[in-house]
């Protein structure tokens, strides 16, 4: 009688065994890669948020001639363009011509301040924005300044005796 080389059913069934071990591990190792790249690629784009807001208000306070508070933003003027920004709590909108940037920063507290007090009234100079965000449970805080010459404080003191 001729024997048939094969497989019997026991090597089979270590084999199936060993096959779905190693498939359920890497398909497991997969899983836990693909959440964490979710998730850092989420916390890369808010922070991305963070920092171009940050370099966008810098650069605009650093070449405005003027910064105004409005009743819901910022309108900073400069020699060849306006940029006006409105700002709320869950996000800031910036307007530079016909572009809008959308920066979405949760949480935000505004406060515009001008000679070291704060600043309510809209269409008034301000020399300082400070802003307060949460990320993470983690108090974020930033402060722009603008430095103004003789003729801004003189203007400013003019609205407030009228």
């Amino acid at each position: 009688m001729n024997k048939i080389k094969a497989y019997t059913v026991i090597e089979m069934l270590v084999v199936m065994l060993i096959s779905a071990v190693s498939i359920g591990i890497t398909y497991t190792t997969y899983r836990i890669f693909a959440n964490q790249y979710i998730s850092y690629k989420r916390n890369s784009e808010t922070i991305a948020q963070y920092v171009t807001l940050d370099r966008l208000l810098a650069t605009d306070f650093l070449k405005a001639d003027k910064v105004l508070k409005t009743s819901d933003g910022i309108l900073v003027k400069m020699q060849t363009k306006e940029v006006n920004y409105k700002m709320n709590e869950e996000y800031v909108l910036r307007y530079d011509h016909s572009l809008i940037d959308t920066f979405r920063v949760g949480g935000v507290e505004f406060t515009y301040w001008w000679n070291g007090e704060q600043q309510h009234l809209p269409d008034r100079l301000i020399d300082q924005l400070k802003f307060e965000s949460n990320y993470k449970e983690e108090k974020l805080e930033y402060v722009f300044l603008k430095k103004y010459g003789a003729d801004a404080w003189m203007y400013e003191e003019l609205l407030n005796n009228n």
